[in-house]
């Protein structure tokens, strides 16, 4: 994983298999891992080594005081902020007693997707901490996440199940790609883009980096040195291309 800075991750979590997993899962991109499975051991952990994040399961067992997650959450936030993510297969009111209890809480659900965890878990921190780079967004493929700035991102393109990320880097073009469906790609890594439209069902396109659109010829051409690359515009994207131009 290319990471800026090093954060520390504390887990929270009483199931050994899943504590492990998830362990593994942060360890293997780059982060400094911190586990617990009691409430005592998570309080006693936090203050030790100070973790930039917690992730917090809602059910806690094997705690004389029956202390849920959110408890030590709550518990944990009155010593200082910090950003934590619940966990949890639990729906409902216990999400939405932790939104009132427990401040900059976040929620993924159990089974989670490893990637959107990541990728979660990046952006949270970014902003938490306030990082100088806005305009990176994190990009996992082949086990690594690779940080693309907004302009470096020229268009994405698919085929069944898989999906190109086209980049212009350090004066060079290059290419990631990735094993998904094209929307989910784009929502997954880059749904804030501000500028990433869809043009096609096959294409997304930074439109930054448009040259030339022929409407009536159903495609556009984009800067150099992507010029001869053929981008399809469909038929029902052309009226909101035009206004998005």
């Amino acid at each position: 994983m290319t990471q800026t800075q090093s954060y520390t991750i504390l887990i929270v979590e009483d199931t050994y298999e899943h504590l492990e997993t998830l362990r593994n899962l942060l360890q293997h991109e780059g982060y400094d891992v911190i586990t617990a499975r009691t409430a005592d051991e998570a309080i006693v952990k936090f203050h030790k080594h100070k973790p930039d994040m917690v992730l917090m399961d809602i059910r806690l067992s094997e705690n004389k005081d029956n202390l849920t997650g959110i408890d030590v959450a709550e518990a944990l936030s009155k010593f200082r902020d910090f950003p934590i993510i619940f966990i949890t297969g639990f729906r409902g009111d216990y999400l939405e007693e932790a939104r009132k209890r427990v401040k900059y809480a976040s929620f993924t659900p159990k089974p989670y997707d490893p990637d959107k965890l990541i990728i979660d878990m990046e952006d949270i921190l970014r902003k938490f901490y306030a990082e100088k780079e806005p305009d990176f967004y994190p990009f996992r493929c082949d086990g690594n996440i690779f940080y693309l700035q907004k302009d470096e991102i020229v268009y994405l393109a698919s085929e069944p199940d898989i999906t190109t990320v086209h980049i212009f880097r350090n004066g060079k073009k290059d290419s990631y790609i990735r094993t998904s469906k094209l929307t989910e790609t784009k929502e997954l890594f880059f749904g804030k883009h501000p500028n990433l439209k869809q043009v096609h069902k096959q294409f997304y396109v930074n439109t930054n980096w448009i040259d030339t659109i022929h409407i009536n010829g159903g495609s556009l051409q984009l800067k150099a040195p992507f010029e001869e690359h053929c981008i399809y515009v469909g038929e029902k994207y052309k009226e909101n291309l035009k206004r998005k131009i």
